[in-house]
């Protein structure tokens, strides 16, 4: 097989698998949820995945991306660090993002 033939396979195998991961319709989430391991400064929100970019729609309707994907292929969203609480017991750090692993179970 040829190597633009190989890549072209490759690429069309990758582009597939990133539209089984398409936009999983969102998930309100709130701090109520999470308790005291919520890592935002607004109480609620909407969730989503797609394609692997986790997204977080403030109640203001601000979009955040929350991961490096979401930064990546969405680079007009505000980045969540805007809105990405403090971590009470460490100095200079922040919160662990926990709505990484939420927002990427909505693109399953």
């Amino acid at each position: 097989m040829s190597r633009s033939r190989l890549f072209a396979v490759a690429f069309g195998s990758f582009a597939f698998a990133l539209a089984g991961c398409g936009a999983g319709g969102g998930k309100s989430v709130s701090a109520s949820d999470f308790g005291g391991d919520w890592p935002l400064l607004v109480d609620e929100g909407t969730l989503d995945c797609d394609g692997g970019a986790v997204t977080f729609e403030s109640e203001d309707g601000t979009t955040y991306a929350v991961n490096g994907t979401a930064m990546t292929v969405k680079p007009e969203l505000p980045d969540i660090g805007e809105i990405w609480a403090d971590d009470p017991d460490t100095s200079g750090l922040k919160k662990s993002m926990i709505l990484i692993d939420e927002g990427l179970e909505i693109c399953q």
